[in-house]
C-alpha cells in the first residue's frame, strides 16, 4: 500500500478535500485521504490514523470498493471507518477516519446516509456546473449573436463617406472583447503605398514587416483560407515578442486579397476571458476565425463600396472637366478659366474655414458655374467688338439656363445656388434675380469674387488681362459694393504661393502672378481701373463673364 496520491488535477484534489470536508463535519471525527496501490508521489494525501495497520487499511479497502464504505474495529472503545471517494477507483483514494463507539449498527446506518446524501450533494454540485456551463455558453452564444446583428445592421446602414479606418476601428474593438484577443489589427494592401495602411487595436507586440511576410507569403493565391497558429505551431519571431495564439482571415475583394484581419494572444480566464472552453482558453479555434470572417466581410464590403464611390466620383469629375473645358475651348481667351474659377473658390472656402466637403462641392461648382454658356451662339460668345443691348441679354441668361442643364442631376442638387447666382451683386445690381447682401447663397458669392477675379487677369479680344495688382485693388474698392466684403478679404489673405499652386493654363502657357498686393497700388491707378471696367461694362455690354 502507498499513501502517496496519483498525479491530479487541481479540481479533483478540491472536489476531494470537500468531500472529506463533508465527512467530516457529518461524522463528527477528522478522515484523512490515503492511496491505495498509487504509483507517483505527492503531497495531496495525509498519512492514516495511528490505530490502522497497512494490513487492515488494503482489507478494509476491497470492501469499500463493492459497499462504498467498510467500517472495522481497531479497539475496544474505537471503529475505523473506511469510505470510498466518489469519483476515483477505490484502489487509489480513500477517507479514512477513526468514530470514538462500537455502536457499529448506528454508525454503519450514519455513514450509510452521510455517503447518500455526498453523491447527491456531489450530483448536484456536477448539475450545478453543467448549467453554469450552459448559461455561460447561451450568453456567449446570445452576446455572438447580438454583435453579428449589429455587424449586419452596420453594414446595412453604413455610410460610403465614412473612412474605412473609421469602419475597422469600430468593428475592431468589439470583435476584441468578443473573442478575447489581447489585440486585433487590419493589414491593408493596395495598388499604392497610402493604400498599405495598418489599423491597431491593442499592442502591435511585432514589427509590421514580419505581419506582412506571415500574411502575404503565399501572394498570388486567389482564395487563401484562414491561418491559425497556437502554441508550438507560431513562428520564433512571433514567439519571441511574446505572441502564442494568432488566428488571421482573408479580406478580398474582386477575387483577390485586399488585406487580412489578425487577432493576436487569446487571453487567459485571470484575464476575463470567456471560460466555456477549459481546455483551449489560450488558443484560437474555429469559432473566433468565423467571427473573424462575418468582421472581415463588412470590412472588404465598405472598402470595396468606397473604392466604388472613388471611381465614380472621379469619372463625374472627369467628365464634368471634359465639359468645361469643351465649353472654355469655344473662346481660346477663356481657355481653363472654369478650372481656374473653381481653384480659386475652393481657396476661398479654405481661407473662410468652411468644412473640407463644402469646399471640394464648391470646386466642383467653379468647374459647372459657366456649363449655361453651351446655350450662347458663337457668334456672340467669341464676339470681337461690343455687343448689342439684345445679345448682352442672351449673355445674360447663361446662369438661367446652368441652372436648367444641372437641376435634373440629383447629385449636383447642392451646386444649383452657385450656378444660378454668380453674377449676383451686393447692391442688387447683378443678374438674374437682383438679389442684395445675404440674400446671395454664400456658395454664389464666394465664385463670384474667383470669377471676377479671373476674369479681370485674363485676356480678351477687346483688352490684355490687367495684373493680379491692379485686380486686387477694384476687389478691395468693389468690397461691399459689388462683391461681398468677407469673400474678398479671405481672398486677399490668401498666401501669394497657394494661389500660384494652380497654373493657370491660357493661350500662352502658364501666368505667373506677380508681387504682393500691396506694390503700385495708388489712388489714381485703382480709380482708373474700376473706371475702365465699369464703363467697359456698362457703356460697351462687355459684362465679365
Amino acid at each position: 500500500m502507498s499513501h502517496d496520491s496519483p498525479t491530479l488535477t487541481a479540481e479533483t484534489i478540491d472536489s476531494v478535500r470537500r468531500f472529506a470536508g463533508f465527512l467530516e463535519e457529518r461524522i463528527g471525527v477528522p478522515f484523512s485521504l490515503c492511496v491505495v496501490n498509487g504509483s507517483d508521489s505527492g503531497d495531496q494525501t495525509d498519512p492514516p490514523p495511528a490505530l490502522i495497520t497497512n494490513t487492515d487499511l488494503e482489507h478494509m479497502a476491497g470492501t469499500a470498493e463493492r459497499r462504498g464504505f467498510a467500517l472495522s474495529s481497531c479497539d475496544e472503545r474505537h471503529t475505523t471507518t473506511v469510505v470510498r471517494v466518489p469519483g476515483i477507483p477505490a484502489t487509489q483514494m480513500l477517507a479514512v477516519g477513526v468514530v470514538p463507539t462500537k455502536q457499529t449498527s448506528m454508525l454503519e446506518r450514519l455513514v450509510s446516509t452521510t455517503l447518500q446524501l455526498a453523491l447527491h450533494q456531489s450530483h448536484l454540485h456536477e448539475k450545478s456546473n453543467e448549467l453554469n456551463s450552459c448559461l455561460e455558453q447561451l450568453t456567449y452564444d446570445m452576446e455572438e449573436q447580438t454583435w453579428l446583428r449589429m455587424l449586419a445592421e452596420q453594414m446595412r446602414l453604413c455610410d460610403v463617406r465614412v473612412t474605412v479606418k473609421s469602419v475597422a476601428v469600430e468593428v475592431l474593438t468589439s470583435l476584441q472583447g468578443l473573442i478575447y484577443a489581447e489585440s486585433v489589427a487590419l493589414f491593408r494592401s493596395g495598388s499604392s503605398p497610402a493604400d498599405n495602411h495598418v489599423t491597431w487595436v491593442g499592442p502591435q507586440l511585432v514589427n509590421d514587416q514580419f505581419w506582412r511576410r506571415w500574411l502575404w507569403e503565399e501572394e498570388g493565391t486567389t482564395s487563401p483560407l484562414p491561418k491559425i497558429a497556437n502554441g508550438g505551431r507560431v513562428e520564433p519571431p512571433f514567439r519571441a515578442s511574446g505572441v502564442n495564439s494568432i488566428v488571421a482571415v482573408p479580406l478580398t475583394s474582386s477575387g483577390r486579397v485586399s488585406g487580412w484581419l489578425v487577432a493576436v494572444n487569446r487571453l487567459t480566464q485571470e484575464a476575463g476571458a470567456y471560460n466555456g472552453f477549459a481546455a483551449s482558453e489560450m488558443e484560437f479555434g474555429t469559432v473566433e476565425a468565423s467571427l473573424m470572417a462575418a468582421a472581415a466581410t463588412l470590412i472588404a464590403t465598405h472598402s470595396h463600396n468606397v473604392d466604388l464611390l472613388h471611381e465614380q466620383e472621379a469619372l463625374v469629375l472627369g467628365v464634368i472637366r471634359s465639359m468645361s473645358r469643351a465649353i472654355d475651348a469655344r473662346d481660346p481667351y477663356t481657355r481653363g478659366h472654369s478650372d481656374r474659377v473653381g481653384w480659386y473658390a475652393q481657396l476661398i472656402a479654405e481661407q473662410m474655414g468652411l468644412p473640407t466637403e463644402q469646399r471640394d462641392r464648391i470646386y466642383i461648382c467653379g468647374l459647372l458655374h459657366d456649363v449655361g454658356k453651351i446655350g450662347v451662339p458663337d457668334h456672340i460668345l467669341l464676339k470681337p467688338d461690343r455687343l448689342t443691348d439684345a445679345q448682352f441679354d442672351m449673355i445674360k441668361q447663361h446662369p438661367q439656363t446652368g441652372y436648367d442643364i444641372v437641376k435634373n442631376l440629383k447629385q449636383f442638387d447642392d451646386l444649383l445656388p452657385g450656378i444660378l447666382h454668380h453674377h449676383e451683386a451686393i447692391d442688387g445690381s447683378g443678374y438674374p434675380r437682383g438679389l442684395m447682401g445675404e440674400e446671395i447663397p454664400l456658395q454664389a458669392r464666394i465664385l463670384a469674387v474667383a470669377d471676377s477675379f479671373d476674369a479681370m487677369t485674363s485676356d480678351r479680344p477687346y483688352r490684355n488681362g490687367m495684373s493680379d495688382v491692379k485686380a486686387f485693388g477694384i476687389l478691395r474698392e468693389q468690397s461691399g459694393i459689388q462683391w461681398d466684403a468677407g469673400v474678398v478679404r479671405a481672398f486677399l489673405q490668401i498666401p501669394v504661393e497657394k494661389r500660384q499652386g494652380h497654373l493657370r493654363m491660357g493661350t500662352d502657357g502658364p501666368c505667373v502672378v506677380e508681387g504682393s498686393i500691396e506694390e503700385f497700388i495708388t489712388p489714381a491707378t485703382i480709380n482708373a481701373d474700376i473706371d475702365s471696367l465699369l464703363a467697359e461694362v456698362a457703356a460697351e455690354h462687355s459684362p465679365i463673364i
